[in-house]
């Protein structure tokens, strides 16, 4: 689900119920289905913080264990309207 924050920052939710086992299982899909590389694995006891490349732009597969998973744009303020756009490529029906 597409979602726009109140700073204007724009993310693609993912699933708001997950754990880190989900996580896992969504970055594996995420890597198998649109051919992505992670370049860098950076997390802490509760959250991840992935980044990638797709299409040109920069994206960052988010996990937080109280706000669950998400892809947006690495800059999120100043991210372009081409990869906002490209977000609307991840609605997917993701793993459980």
């Amino acid at each position: 689900m597409k979602k726009i924050n109140e700073n204007g920052s724009v993310e693609w939710v993912i699933r708001e119920d997950c754990d880190f086992a989900a996580f896992y299982r969504i970055a594996e899909q995420l890597h198998n289905e649109f051919k992505v590389f992670f370049l860098e694995r950076v997390g802490d006891l509760d959250t991840l913080y992935w980044p990638f490349f797709y299409k040109g732009g920069e994206y960052v597969l988010h996990y937080n264990v109280y706000m669950g998973a998400s892809i947006y744009p690495q800059n999120t303020i100043r991210a372009t309207e081409r990869e906002k756009a490209f977000l609307s490529d991840f609605d997917i029906n993701w793993c459980n």
